[in-house]
């Protein structure tokens, strides 16, 4: 039963899933697998809540499975850019909008910190709780990940960029630079990168240097990059 769950989890049949799934958990009711996987189903069908309650089922079963941690921290984070972007909201409910933000955002740094406790070598959850300090303006903090996780991926070009977007964010704008010219080198067809290396540029005064990485960005289709040449080249 647990194996024709899988599979059709494989086909993104999610709703058979969680069927086969409850099917089995009847069997095994103690099962942080059964949990976890009937927890896949009902996220593949956008059922959050159901799915982090499988989840704590599955963490109070086995508390040291990164892997149920990592999934609460998506869903966390599924939720938190949906309450971001909802346009519904009025001006009476944005302060108990922001208030849900921030506890989702308190909730997925929680579950990282337990990702790292189970592997402190996860660089991915490195990046992740990096990004969260450098959102909360704990910029020393963020780098102090993202070193960490760079020094198990030195060739993971995403955390080279948020490196360098902290790095910036500390008028460290040299420091930035360099890393995003390193990152370029790996690839030069990451357009995000050409358009924060031309803002490093322009802020050294490095005008026709700026101009060309933004020129490049814009050929890969980075969505600001053409903004940036007529505002800053034209």
């Amino acid at each position: 039963i647990f194996t024709k769950g899988k599979e059709e989890l494989d086909l993104k049949h999610y709703a058979q899933a969680y069927e086969t799934f409850t099917r089995f958990l009847e069997l095994e009711p103690q099962s942080p697998g059964g949990f976890y996987n009937r927890a896949l189903a009902l996220l593949g069908q956008d059922r959050f809540s159901e799915a982090l309650d499988d989840l704590d089922r599955a963490v109070s079963l086995n508390p040291a499975n990164a892997d149920v941690h990592w999934m609460r921290f998506k869903i966390q984070s599924l939720l938190r850019e949906a309450c971001r972007h909802d346009t519904s909201v009025t001006s009476q409910q944005r302060p108990m909008k922001e208030q849900l933000e921030s506890v989702l955002a308190v909730s997925m740094m929680t579950e990282l910190d337990k990702v790292l406790q189970i592997d402190k070598d996860d660089f991915a959850a490195l990046n992740e709780r990096g990004r969260l300090k450098h959102e909360r303006g704990e910029y020393d903090e963020a780098l102090a990940d993202y070193d960490a996780a760079i020094a198990l991926c030195d060739t993971c070009t995403w955390l080279m960029y948020n490196k360098a977007l902290t790095l910036r964010a500390l008028w460290r704008t040299r420091d930035a630079m360099a890393i995003l010219n390193r990152l370029v080198g790996i690839d030069s067809l990451d357009g995000d990168a050409w358009l924060l290396l031309g803002e490093c540029r322009f802020g050294l005064g490095m005008r026709r240097e700026a101009c060309e990485a933004f020129t490049r960005s814009m050929r890969l289709g980075a969505a600001e990059a053409e903004e940036r040449y007529r505002t800053l080249c034209q």
